[in-house]
């Protein structure tokens, strides 16, 4: 990303990921007159990029939004098949030592990151206009509860196809699960974002930015 003459960048965020970072990222990077999203996707070789900006001098608002799950479905699968496993282990002793280790794994695997569900939301309003020049994430599908967790369940495994062949790209970062940084954003954005509006250079110090 090549900066303007005189701009600084004050915070990057690892704000959204897919199933792993060398998959790519969705970067939330704020800079003393500009926050920019910059994703990038590296998928079979193929990559593709995405950035949405806005000049900060404009934003009048802004609302953001993390969560972190795990696969509830799959911790339930587990711990039934688990059950089942130790039931067994009354009538044959190797099968029921095999269910109760299946089980396990398959909790397990609800609870690693390969199992993680969330979403990181950011929805910036300026001042000149009512749309929203960076928007990202889709936190009203988390408050429409239930419908929204049940697609979310059924596409899972095709999540993991298309992750598996590369069929994702730089726009799948815009709602992709939470990543390293997605909590520091919902602490600092909009502190930042306040200062450098308030105060601009002045507060370079307290953010711990190195003048250009």
């Amino acid at each position: 990303m090549v900066l303007a003459l005189n701009e600084t960048i004050w915070r990057s965020y690892d704000v959204t990921q897919l199933r792993s970072l060398k998959q790519g990222q969705g970067k939330l990077i704020v800079t003393n007159s500009r926050l920019i999203f910059h994703a990038h996707a590296e998928a079979r070789r193929r990559g593709s990029v995405l950035v949405m900006e806005t000049q900060i001098s404009t934003i009048s608002g802004m609302r953001t939004y993390v969560s972190n799950r795990v696969m509830t479905w799959l911790i339930i699968l587990g711990g039934l098949w688990a059950l089942f496993g130790f039931f067994a282990l009354f009538k044959n002793v190797g099968a029921g030592i095999i269910n109760l280790l299946i089980g396990a794994g398959i909790v397990a695997f609800g609870l690693s990151r390969f199992g993680r569900r969330g979403t990181v939301s950011v929805q910036i309003a300026g001042q000149q206009s009512t749309g929203t020049p960076v928007s990202f994430g889709n936190a009203w599908q988390e408050e429409n509860g239930f419908f929204h967790r049940l697609i979310r369940v059924i596409s899972g495994p095709f999540g993991y196809f298309t992750a598996l062949f590369g069929l994702y790209d730089a726009f799948d970062f815009t709602v992709g699960i939470p990543g390293p940084d997605a909590m520091q954003v919902v602490n600092e954005l909009g502190a930042i974002v306040h200062d450098i509006q308030s105060k601009g250079s002045l507060a370079e110090a307290e953010w711990g930015v190195t003048p250009s």
